[in-house]
């Protein structure tokens, strides 16, 4: 099989990358030919893991069968699965993606992409733990651990992506489990300038069938983590419940403590009075007498 394509690759430090969809092609050695040096590549069967999803994109996406490259977390066995989707975009149009596998908690993405590409791959790694490109874990307590690529490398920078969204959900019984508040759910983006984990706005939609929708806007892509912070409100109100039962609880005893002292006073110096009233008539009777 010979193929023949030309096409103008971008040379940054005397470095270029180019990846294309090979979903047609039988495995096996090919030859390849880059300006007139040639080396042999070699074409393996896709992994199951990034079998194409259902593409609903209204701006021209298809999905593919394979993602492009891999990452130091698939090579240290670290994925449990992979979402991926080849865009089509074009300079200051928006573009979307419903992703729909279900071990996949980003369900769907949007952005404007600052250039027109005919292919700009979209990658999602459902990570089995902190992707191993960060150097320390999120504050809080973590749902899922992602890897979001967008485009190759050097693409996704802000002037070639705007306004991006990102949509996730996550299951109400996690929340039960770790005692966690809907309201404080949020997707943390790692910054590798800072090496720091960084809040991304992050707005709840609404909770149907067991599930909790959200929102998030990221300014770049890299690996994120869906975090929850505990809901220490609720640890509090029953802290304070125990306390208010054991205060009214003490209350009432020193009010009854009170009462019957009290009414025994009150006996006591009736019972004088009594006694006094009765000693002062037999004297008064004696002497009459």
């Amino acid at each position: 099989m010979k193929i023949t394509a030309t096409s103008e690759i971008p040379v940054k430090e005397e470095r270029y990358e180019f990846k294309y969809s090979t979903s047609s092609m039988p495995e096996g050695d090919f030859t390849l030919t880059v300006d007139g040096e040639t080396k042999i590549i070699q074409l393996n069967p896709s992994s199951n893991e990034a079998e194409p999803s259902s593409d609903r994109s209204s701006s021209g996406g298809s999905s593919a069968g394979s993602s492009a490259g891999t990452s130091p977390d698939k090579d240290a066995k670290n994925v449990l699965t992979t979402d991926f989707a080849n865009l089509r975009v074009t300079s200051g149009t928006p573009v979307e993606h419903h992703f729909e596998r279900t071990a996949n908690p980003v369900t769907y993405i949007k952005f404007t992409s600052g250039v027109t590409a005919n292919s700009v791959p979209v990658t999602i790694e459902v990570l089995k733990q902190t992707s191993e490109l960060v150097k320390e874990t999120p504050e809080g307590t973590i749902y899922k651990n992602l890897n979001i690529w967008v485009g190759y490398a050097g693409f996704a920078v802000p002037k070639n992506i705007k306004d991006a969204i990102l949509e996730f959900n996550v299951n109400t019984a996690w929340f039960e489990e770790n005692n966690i508040d809907p309201q404080k759910v949020f997707m943390k983006h790692y910054n590798s300038e800072t090496d720091k984990w960084e809040n991304v706005p992050t707005t709840y939609i609404e909770t149907l069938e067991g599930i909790a929708y959200y929102q998030a806007e990221p300014d770049s892509f890299s690996p994120f983590a869906i975090v929850g912070m505990e809901n220490k409100d609720t640890q509090k109100s029953i802290y304070d419940l125990d306390t208010e039962t054991e205060h009214s609880y003490q209350e009432n005893s020193s009010s009854i403590k009170r009462t019957m002292f009290n009414s025994n006073l009150i006996t006591l110096i009736t019972g004088v009075v009594i006694m006094a009233g009765t000693f002062v008539f037999y004297r008064k009777r004696q002497n009459k007498e």
